[in-house]
C-alpha cells in the first residue's frame, strides 16, 4: 500500500460518523463511543452498550428500562397528527420557515420571543417583530428542527438548529438541553443591518461561518 493510499484511507476512516439506531417501537441504540450526557450536560458513564429511552416513561432516564413494552409504545404516526407542511413567513430582515408537523411543542420560541411567535394566533410568526440576532437565536434553539431561517425565500441549510447540531455530533441528552447561542449569530445580525441590500444574498449563517 502506498503512502498516498494510506493517507486517503485514514481520512475516510476519520470521516465515518457514529450512528444511533432507532429500534422499531423501542429505544435508541447508540454505537459505542458516542458520548452520553444528562440534562445538565454532565457525562453519563456506561460500562457496556446502552439503550436510551424513547417513550419518555423510563424511570432510569436517559437509559431504557423497557417501560415502552409495558405501555405499548408505538412509533407509528398518529393519524390525528399535524401533517408535514412547510410554511414560509416573510419579514423585513429575513424569512422564517416553520413545519408544524415536526414541532415538539417545547414552547421555547413562544415563551422566549413572543413578539415574533404568537401562540394561538394567526399568523403564527411575525419575523419583523424582533431583532435579527434574537430571531436567529430562537431558530437555533428549536429542539425539533421545525424552525428555519434564511435571508431569501429558501431555508438556509447552513444555520443549524439544536436538533441539527445534536444529530451532527451524534449526541443524545435526556431530556434535551438547548445549547447557548454562539457569538456568530450576533455578529451576523449586526452586519446584515449595515450591509447594502445587493450584498445580502449571502445567507446569515453562511456569512458568519466564513468569518
Amino acid at each position: 500500500m502506498t503512502e498516498d493510499s494510506s493517507a486517503h484511507r485514514l481520512n475516510d476512516q476519520q470521516q465515518v460518523r457514529n450512528r444511533i439506531t432507532v429500534r422499531r417501537n423501542g429505544p435508541y441504540e447508540p454505537e459505542p463511543g458516542i458520548p452520553i450526557v444528562d440534562h445538565l450536560g454532565v457525562p453519563v458513564t456506561a460500562e457496556a452498550a446502552v439503550l436510551l429511552c424513547r417513550c419518555g416513561q423510563s424511570q432510569t432516564k436517559p437509559f431504557c428500562d423497557d417501560s415502552h413494552v409495558a405501555r405499548g409504545f408505538t412509533d407509528a404516526r398518529d393519524p390525528r397528527r399535524v401533517p408535514d407542511k412547510l410554511d414560509v413567513y416573510a419579514g423585513q430582515q429575513a424569512y422564517v420557515f416553520d413545519n408544524r408537523g415536526t414541532c415538539a411543542h417545547s414552547g421555547f420560541c413562544t415563551d422566549r420571543l413572543s413578539s415574533v411567535f404568537h401562540l394561538g394566533e394567526e399568523p403564527f410568526i411575525a419575523p419583523s417583530g424582533a431583532r435579527l440576532d434574537d430571531l436567529i437565536n430562537a431558530v437555533r434553539r428549536c429542539p425539533s428542527g421545525a424552525l428555519g431561517i434564511g435571508i431569501g425565500p429558501v431555508r438556509d441549510a447552513t444555520c443549524p438548529t439544536s436538533a441539527g447540531r445534536r444529530r451532527s455530533k451524534c449526541r443524545r441528552t435526556a431530556p434535551i438541553a438547548s445549547p447557548a447561542m454562539s457569538n456568530w449569530s450576533m455578529r451576523t445580525a449586526r452586519r446584515s443591518h449595515r450591509t447594502p441590500a445587493r450584498r445580502r444574498s449571502m445567507s446569515a449563517c453562511a456569512a458568519a461561518a466564513r468569518r
